[in-house]
């Protein structure tokens, strides 16, 4: 709401604001010229934001002027992409994203394969208290992915997931990524059974020849 607002009624202005209750009055008008009934019409200033939306007089004296503030609003687009080797997405797993404004949450919703990994907030309002509002993202942890957020409230976000270790399997994405102890472990149990299948066939042999 301005501090103030100038109205006109032809050649007088007069100031509305809190100290006179948004009110005023303009005595001693003349009614009549040359015969007809004068017709007076309040003019106002143009208010940033507001529209002036209705004039009503009342019983020829009183004029009321309604103005409206007319709230802007955006929508903010958000879309997950995963940098992992998978064939099928359908795998992966729906990720929590959270919508900040002026640093609190002030909402949160879920991404996954049925709506194509997008989300868009709608009607958000773009100011508060005559400021604009800064709206951010963050996405809650997917355990073994790393995350970055790129965009803007103008172009959308996107939300990129990155495997944490390079080295680990995209076979059930929701397994933490593999660490490659299991392999070594492998190894030894193979060496293990060769040498225990040669000193077989050595004993065999060996009675054979007996």
């Amino acid at each position: 709401r301005p501090d103030s607002l100038t109205v006109k009624l032809g050649d007088t202005e007069v100031v509305l604001n809190e100290d006179n209750e948004w009110e005023a009055t303009i005595e001693g008008l003349q009614k009549y010229v040359d015969g007809e009934e004068v017709e007076y019409e309040w003019v106002e200033e143009d208010v940033n934001g507001y529209t002036l939306t209705n004039t009503e007089v009342i019983d020829d004296v009183i004029t009321v002027l309604t103005n409206t503030h007319e709230v802007t609003r955006i929508d903010i687009n958000v879309q997950k992409v995963w940098n992992v080797d998978v064939e099928d997405e359908s795998l992966l797993p729906p990720v929590s994203i959270n919508l900040i404004a002026n640093g609190e949450k002030v909402e949160t919703v879920e991404l996954s394969y049925t709506e194509d990994w997008t989300y868009t907030f709608e009607g958000l309002v773009k100011y508060a208290d005559g400021e604009e509002i800064v709206y951010e993202i963050s996405e809650v942890e997917v355990v073994g992915y790393t995350s970055e957020i790129t965009g803007s409230v103008e172009e959308g976000f996107v939300v990129t997931n990155t495997l944490s270790n390079q080295g680990g399997t995209t076979e059930d994405p929701e397994l933490p990524p593999h660490t490659g102890i299991e392999d070594n472990n492998n190894s030894l149990l193979l060496i293990e059974l060769i040498i225990a299948l040669l000193i077989v066939l050595g004993i065999s042999k060996k009675e054979i020849n007996e």
